[in-house]
């Protein structure tokens, strides 16, 4: 893995428990810190009324279970402490913009935390076109091919994802720095709006009442 020093951010993966946004429920968090790719960390997240339910598709997707999610906490502790980990620094994700910092945005409203927090964000999609261009498939499973020469394992667990998006990132940062300052984007924090609804809401498994919650220690 090439070594790009002064390179620091937080690589983010949200998987989501059916069609809507707003029913995030989990999340992989990697850091990388002077150029180091530290390793992935990940949780469960219980999604919130009328998202908590999983769809037959995400299950499918994901591996997700109801037992995973039944006692898990939820984005009311997960995203504001995102948040403060996260500080001033850079998130990277792939296809961030429309995928994982929607999610966020989503899931922060679906549990009515006011107007949502301003990023800095990276799209390893993006930066892909701009160092591999003409590639046939951008897709974060394709491009770890491609691009790091090995197969994805576990593709579609968020530690697994954004461990992979991060090793990624340092990949082809690599082979130009200044595309960091030059891809690099704010994201204003948004007023509170309402998520869509998820579809089909019967046709899921809903999660049984929360039993005792334990908060982890950190993420």
């Amino acid at each position: 893995m090439p070594l790009v020093p002064g390179l620091s951010f937080v690589a983010l993966d949200f998987e989501c428990a059916n069609s809507s946004h707003g029913s995030v429920c989990s999340v992989g968090v990697t850091r990388v810190v002077d150029g180091v790719v530290h390793e992935p960390r990940h949780w469960f997240i219980r999604p919130v009324p009328p998202f908590d339910f999983i769809a037959p598709y995400n299950a499918h997707l994901t591996g997700i279970t109801v037992a995973d999610l039944a006692d898990a906490p939820g984005f009311d502790y997960f995203g504001p402490h995102l948040v403060r980990n996260i500080g001033a620094g850079i998130v990277v994700g792939h296809c961030v913009r429309s995928a994982d910092l929607s999610m966020f945005e989503q899931a922060w409203h679906a549990n009515r935390l006011g107007t949502s927090p301003t990023f800095r964000a990276l799209c390893t999609h993006e930066l892909a076109r701009a160092v591999r261009p003409g590639l046939s498939s951008y897709r974060l499973n394709d491009l770890v091919r491609s691009v790091l020469g090995e197969d994805m394992k576990d593709h579609h667990n968020a530690g697994a994802d954004a461990h992979a998006t991060a090793r990624l990132a340092v990949a082809l940062l690599a082979q130009n720095p200044a595309l960091l300052e030059r891809y690099s984007r704010l994201r204003p924090g948004r007023p509170h709006r309402e998520p869509k609804p998820p579809k089909h809401p019967g046709m899921g498994n809903p999660l049984p009442p929360r039993n005792d919650l334990v908060l982890p220690h950190s993420c």
